[in-house]
């Protein structure tokens, strides 16, 4: 449960006794506990638990599109977002790229756009986006109480020169799922 519920003071109240330190303020409870409450049941006393924490905006690229190399790219400003695990165990995410409708203007195919999707520093992810697999951009654990730095780069690649490009625009976001395992 979340913090400060009374998660403890229940398990108290069933063992009719102080088994579980409690306060009236979230957390008190900093580890779990087994509390016996009788010969053949146990509870779990846990620190409360709070959703992740997500950190996203829409990215729009509509000013100063021009063709460019991966080189010339690596000086483009990059959308920066963070997924941190505020859970007490792992969690499973799933970082999906979103293509958002540009009002007024024609939209720049996905087959003109490159990305860099980069972790922590490290680019884990290139390509062309229309090659993107069900616009899912990463997919991994998360160990509690972590912060996974990305950075997504998307640019009209040096391969569009020959297409039309110029007047164009194109709008993204990204969003981040928790994943259930079944």
């Amino acid at each position: 449960g979340i913090p400060n519920v009374g998660k403890s003071s229940f398990i108290n109240r069933i063992t009719k006794k102080n088994s579980a330190q409690v306060g009236n303020r979230p957390g008190v409870t900093r580890q779990k506990q087994w509390v016996r409450i009788a010969d053949n049941i146990e509870l779990l006393d846990t620190p409360g638990v709070l959703w992740p924490k997500f950190e996203s905006e829409e990215v729009a690229l509509t000013e100063n599109l021009f063709p460019m190399s991966e080189t010339e790219a690596s000086v483009v400003p990059n959308y920066k977002f963070s997924v941190k695990n505020v859970n007490d165990f792992k969690s499973r995410y799933e970082v999906v790229y979103k293509e958002q409708e540009v009002s007024g203007k024609q939209k720049l195919s996905k087959s003109q756009l490159t990305y860099q999707l980069i972790l922590n520093g490290t680019i884990i992810k290139k390509g062309n986006l229309a090659d993107l697999k069900n616009d899912v951009l990463d997919d991994r654990y998360i160990m509690p109480n972590t912060n996974n730095q990305y950075e997504l780069k998307v640019y009209i690649s040096e391969s569009a020169k020959d297409t039309a490009w110029q007047n164009k625009s194109y709008a993204y976001k990204v969003d981040i799922n928790v994943k259930e395992d079944n």
